[in-house]
């Protein structure tokens, strides 16, 4: 069993979707030999979800795993229900957004990994009161889900590389006086 996929279906789960869990587990179950304690833990659970995600969350913090691989899997999982239909962009924006509080407090979150997903919501929001353009926020959404762009990427916003502070003229003087 690997950490990544636990902590994807923790995820998941904690937000109300078991889609996948008990294939997963299955197959977990069919490919071990001997079984690890927490595929047994797991399958003894049946439908108790709460003592599945203690159980999942517990394996998890164990040992460090590959946030990167989770948040794929979690853009993935949203990809494909958006494009079947079984979601709508509305509901993957809230879906992306309800994900980060069930990995962590927002202040912990490693940016680089979790920041679109952090903040599509937000950028939808903005765009459905018309601050930003619906075609705009559009093809980020589906720049991001579809290519992982990240999401300011896509809507054309650029970082800006810290400047130094600019010399006041006191510093200029005292620029003056170091000379002589």
């Amino acid at each position: 069993m690997n950490r990544e996929q636990a902590y994807y279906f923790k995820i998941l789960l904690i937000n109300g979707i078991s889609d996948g869990y008990d294939e997963w587990l299955t197959s977990c179950l069919e490919a071990e030999d001997p079984l690890s304690d927490i595929t047994i833990d797991l399958a003894l659970c049946n439908s108790n979800i709460s003592q599945t995600i203690s159980l999942l969350h517990n394996y998890c913090s164990e040992q460090t795993f590959d946030e990167k691989t989770v948040c794929r899997l979690l853009r993935e999982y949203l990809k494909e229900q958006y494009h079947s239909q079984k979601l709508s962009m509305e509901q993957v924006c809230i879906l992306m957004s309800n994900f980060i509080p069930t990995h962590g407090s927002p202040h912990l979150l490693n940016f680089d990994i979790w920041g679109d997903m952090f903040y599509i919501s937000d950028f939808y929001s903005i765009a459905e009161e018309g601050i930003i353009s619906k075609e705009l926020f559009d093809k980020a959404f589906h720049d991001y889900l579809d290519y992982e762009t990240p999401v300011l990427d896509a809507l054309g916003f650029m970082a800006v590389e810290p400047q130094p502070p600019k010399k006041t003229w006191l510093d200029k003087l005292k620029g003056i006086f170091k000379k002589q």
